[in-house]
């Protein structure tokens, strides 16, 4: 059974302003290649983490796999946490 939601993939999938049409068997086909690219990644990533001495997979972990992959993906701004007021 698949554990990421088909809607999602399913929209996803679709090509907007076509007139094509993403049937459920690929749908869930795509979903379970997904999961398993999802699973991989996560497990070649915590080498990373495994060999900065940590338990706790990080952005720059799986940063390093995509980049060895030839992957870019766009980096967000990093989160400013609000400073408290005393």
């Amino acid at each position: 059974m698949a554990e990421l939601p088909l809607a999602a993939i399913k929209r996803l999938a679709s090509v907007k302003g076509k007139e094509f049409r993403v049937g459920e068997d690929a749908v869930e086909l795509i979903g379970k290649a997904a999961e398993i690219w999802v699973k991989q990644l996560a497990n070649e990533s915590f080498i990373f983490a495994i060999h900065a001495q940590r338990r706790t997979l990080k952005a720059v972990d799986v940063a390093a796999i995509l980049d060895k992959m030839g992957m870019k993906i766009p980096a967000e701004k990093p989160k400013v946490a609000a400073k408290k007021k005393k």
